[in-house]
């Protein structure tokens, strides 16, 4: 019997999903961080966040660029 291990990606990381390092969104502040370039494409499932994620980045202060 070939036992297949729990592929889920939260094992695979090992964090729990309030880990800042898996949420970068959950941090305390977001200031001071150095310029971001965030990239989202038209199916990428996390593009939502990527626009949520740039805009908490901008008020901030931080430098962004989002490219769609």
């Amino acid at each position: 019997m070939l036992l297949v291990p729990n592929l889920d990606t939260l094992d695979l990381y090992g964090a729990p999903p309030t880990d800042i390092r898996l949420s970068p969104l959950l941090a305390a502040s977001h200031a001071n961080l150095p310029p971001a370039f965030i990239q989202a494409m038209g199916q990428d499932v996390l593009k939502d966040e990527a626009v949520i994620y740039e805009k908490v980045l901008r008020e901030a202060g931080v430098p962004t660029k989002l490219a769609m």
